[in-house]
C-alpha cells in the first residue's frame, strides 16, 4: 500500500526490511517483486544509478527461476532507466 500511495521512503525501508529478515523463505514472484519495488522506488526518486543493481538483482532471480513474465517486466524498466 505504501508504494501505490506514493509513500516511498517507507515503502523503500519497509522493503528493505523484508529483504533483511529473509527474503529466501519468501515465494519466487516475492522475491523478484521486492528487488523491482526496490529499483522502482530509486527510479521515482530520480536516483537512476541506485536503481540498476536493485533491478538487476530482481533480473538474476527471474532468470533463475525462469519466470520469464518478471524477465520482460524487468528488462522494460532496466531500459527505461537507461534511458533517462
Amino acid at each position: 500500500a505504501n508504494y501505490t500511495a506514493e509513500n516511498w521512503d517507507k515503502s523503500n525501508l519497509y522493503t528493505e526490511k523484508a529483504i533483511k529478515i529473509g527474503i529466501d523463505s519468501l515465494p519466487p514472484r516475492n522475491q523478484i517483486n521486492a528487488w523491482n519495488t526496490l529499483g522502482l522506488i530509486a527510479q521515482k526518486k530520480g536516483n537512476f544509478r541506485a536503481s540498476i543493481p536493485k533491478f538487476e538483482e530482481a533480473m538474476r532471480l527471474s532468470q533463475k527461476f525462469k519466470d520469464t513474465i518478471w524477465i520482460g517486466l524487468i528488462a522494460g524498466n532496466l531500459g527505461e532507466v537507461y534511458g533517462e
